[in-house]
């Protein structure tokens, strides 16, 4: 039932949330975040009491939450937030076992969930079978809560103390505390059996009465406590009742006759005698009719008796010092120290003021003396049983020493190894890092220096692109997901990805005075399924070392594909060469481990981390790395890599991003002719948008139809497509429309037939993918150029 109501919608008002960065792990006090306030008509449910707490601040302090005796009902709020990324189970802790009637409301996403607790409801409702009213809070990964706890207790101190606390933590206190409540249970049981005896023997009704009376509070307290609810009637809350007030008023009884023996008000005379007596017999009344009393009526009843014989035996023992009937001042003090008590309870009941601690307990002072009497018994044995203890705590504490030791070493070699990988990734994305930085100052230096010759704007723009793509891989490895790296292949332009690759190598090669020859086979396909962004990684460690060590000479960049033994498959041939320094012959498999240099490279920058980089992610693409090299004649680095040859439907269809550009293509009309439907349907989206008219066809045949019926101002074309391509289509526009503006969107650089004249050429071309930028501002440039001809 708690699972469904915490995963509906949320609607409450809440105060400031307990934000919880982690599952208790052991208690968490909720005092200083709960917001109190008072419900003195006790007839407000949960969405009323939600009203009471706008401008309420939370508790500062647990003393806050204390409110002594009080008749009206209180309410707690507190919202929590599991700010995990796990499901946190914890038990809510309401306050101290005598609390009588606890209700707890959980909101989660505007849905109730009620449980209640306390004495006055048998143990089979309570929310947990434990002696605390406790309830069980399940909060998912993200999940807030808001807490609303109703606590209506007339009769009893109402002591609160909100805390989080984990199942088995709590049962392990709980035994603790079971564990010592027995331990004291057993000795207070003992010490009352040799009072009442040593009393009876010497006669000392002082001793029968301080022995009986630390017996019964103890019991007493076993009550409250909710012992005898929990184990001898659970289901029977009006008995515990009953007996907490029975035994409430024999402990009065008793340490008024614990008073009266010691003031020995016998000698006072009859009248005090009679009094004090009646008293007592008030006390035994009150208990014998507790039954029938509320409890309200029952306080109301007990506590002006406690009061008045409070008064009469501080007059009683004042006359008995005055008169010299009492000469010994000890028990005069445990007559103060028993009644100061009761006044103290008296006063929070009567002024509504909070309890924050109790004041000596009318049993303490009699155990001290009883155990001193205990003591000089059980001393001998005591050194004895201490000496076996402390031999058994030493041998403990040497095994515990040897394991913490052992479990020491293991951390420290885990922690080693963490390390030592964190190490080498921070170097690898750090060595990876200079390149797209050194690109981004060359295009900057050169856009600065007036250099038109590329477009600096959008090699920064990709460079700073794939810098962010290495921090966001250092963000994984921050969240410790990258012990083993997994390719990730998508779809993706092969002819577009080497001409990025390409610019950003063409500008380092520059930079060392070298040039930088590219040679794409023509028959490599239009689009491959790779890890894209572990190949860049690949080619720029490569040809960034290849232009490192060559200076004023050549960069040769050759890319081939072979027939792959597998349908649908290519294989892709990559090479670098360079006429640089070289590579020692002894030294090749030594380059390929982290931070090795060769010997001829050291007046060169570098860390010595690129081919290890490079083998590393070669291995996890099934390849290698072959290295040819001459010392001081240069060296050539290839890799051959299987690919799954993937067609233009396979790719999402998106522009890569780009600044906005000012076109209107208004009264300007545009034929896009593409045999993929979902390209055409982006590009005429893209320039719909920017005003222009699009006309979408998916072939050649039907794009020459349209032209001798309507004019248009632009064709823009794809290159491969059935029935007619865009060449055959290029040759029928030059020889139909001469004047018509003719561009090349393709996923291939142009590829002119054989049987096609030389002079035969598109107005422009472009790669796909290209941005929105690039693609609207030229098709701008060349229908414009058309409109103001027509003109």
């Amino acid at each position: 039932m708690l699972i469904t109501a915490l995963f509906a919608p949320h609607t409450a008002a809440r105060a400031a949330d307990v934000e919880l960065d982690a599952c208790p792990a052991k208690m968490l006090d909720l005092s200083p975040y709960a917001l109190m306030a008072e419900d003195a008509s006790r007839t407000l449910d949960a969405q009323g009491a939600l009203a009471l707490f706008p401008g309420l601040s939370p508790a500062q302090a647990p003393h806050e939450l204390q409110r002594g005796y009080s008749s009206s009902a209180w309410w707690l709020k507190v919202s929590l937030h599991n700010a995990t990324g796990e499901a946190c189970s914890a038990w809510l802790q309401a306050g101290p076992p005598r609390l009588r009637d606890v209700r707890l409301y959980v909101e989660m996403a505007g849905r109730w969930q009620e449980w209640q607790a306390g004495t006055d409801y048998p143990l089979s409702v309570w929310a947990l079978p434990e002696r605390k009213p406790m309830f069980p809070l399940v909060l998912p990964p993200g999940a807030r809560a808001t807490l609303l706890m109703r606590v209506y207790t007339p009769g009893l101190l109402v002591s609160l103390s909100p805390r989080l606390w984990t199942p088995g933590e709590f049962l392990r206190d709980g035994l603790r505390e079971a564990v010592l409540d027995g331990a004291m249970l057993g000795a207070v049981l003992l010490l009352a059996v040799f009072g009442v005896v040593l009393g009876a023997i010497y006669g000392r009704r002082v001793l029968m009465y301080m022995a009986l009376g630390m017996f019964c509070h103890t019991l007493w307290v076993g009550v409250i406590d909710n012992y005898a609810l929990v184990y001898l009637w659970p289901n029977r809350p009006d008995i515990n009742a009953w007996v907490m007030y029975q035994l409430a008023a024999l402990l009065l009884f008793l340490t008024n006759g614990y008073c009266y023996a010691a003031i020995e008000v016998d000698r006072l005379g009859r009248w005090w005698a009679w009094l004090l007596k009646g008293v007592g017999a008030g006390y035994l009344l009150l208990g014998f009719f507790s039954y029938w009393l509320s409890r309200m009526m029952f306080i109301a009843l007990i506590m002006p008796l406690c009061l008045f014989g409070d008064v009469m035996l501080t007059v009683a023992a004042i006359y008995a010092i005055r008169r010299r009937v009492v000469k010994p001042w000890f028990p005069l003090l445990l007559v103060g120290f028993a009644w100061t008590d009761l006044v103290v309870h008296f006063s929070s009941y009567l002024f509504h003021t909070p309890l924050s601690s109790q004041v000596l307990s009318t049993t303490v002072l009699p155990d001290l003396l009883l155990l001193a009497v205990v003591l000089v018994v059980e001393i001998r044995r005591g050194r004895r049983e201490e000496m076996d203890v402390r031999v058994q705590l030493d041998h403990q504490q040497a095994t515990e020493r040897d394991r913490l030791e052992r479990v020491v070493a293991s951390r420290t070699a885990q922690l080693d190894r963490s390390l030592q990988a964190r190490r080498g990734l921070l170097a690898r994305i750090g060595h990876d890092l200079r390149g797209p930085l050194a690109s981004v100052l060359d295009s900057t230096r050169r856009w600065q220096a007036g250099d038109a010759r590329r477009d600096y704007a959008s090699l920064i723009e990709r460079n700073v692109r794939e810098q962010m793509e290495l921090i966001d891989e250092l963000l994984e490895f921050s969240r410790e997901e990258l012990d083993a790296m997994e390719l990730t292949l998508a779809a993706g332009y092969l002819a577009a990805f080497l001409r990025d690759v390409a610019e950003q190598a063409e500008l380092a090669t520059e930079r060392h005075g070298n040039r930088l020859a590219c040679e794409f086979a023509a028959e490599l396909p239009a689009a491959v399924r790779a890890d894209f962004r572990r190949l860049r990684q690949v080619l720029a460690n490569l040809l960034g070392n290849a232009a490192k060590f060559t200076d004023r000479g050549t960069v040769r960049f050759a890319v081939d594909a072979q027939p792959a033994s597998t349908a649908g498959r290519v294989r892709l041939r990559f090479v670098i060469e360079d006429d640089g320094i070289g590579i020692p012959l002894d030294e090749k498999e030594r380059l390929l481990r982290p931070y090795q240099r060769g010997g001829n490279a050291s007046q060169h920058e570098g860390k010595g981390l690129g081919l290890a980089i490079v083998s590393q992610l070669l291995e996890r693409m099934d390849s290698q790395l072959d290295i040819q090299s001459q010392l001081g004649r240069g060296s050539r680095f290839a890799f051959t890599l299987d690919l799954e040859r993937a067609g233009e439907e396979d790719i999402e269809a998106l522009f890569g991003e780009d600044a906005s550009v000012d076109v209107d293509g208004q009264d300007r009309v545009l034929l896009v002719v593409d045999d993929q439907q979902q390209q055409r349907e982006l590009i005429c989206d893209l320039l719909d948008g920017y005003g222009f008219h699009t006309v979408a066809v998916a072939d050649g045949t039907q794009a020459l139809a349209l032209l001798r019926e309507h004019a248009v101002d632009m064709v823009l074309t794809d290159q491969c497509m059935d029935s007619m391509d865009g060449w055959a289509l290029l040759q029928s526009v030059r020889d139909e429309f001469p004047e018509l503006p003719v561009m090349l969107y393709s996923s291939l650089p142009p590829q002119r037939p054989l049987a096609v004249e030389p002079s035969l050429t598109f107005d422009a071309s472009l790669l796909k993918p290209a941005s929105a930028g690039q693609l609207v501002t030229m098709v701008d440039t060349f229908s414009t150029r058309r409109s103001q001809v027509a003109l």
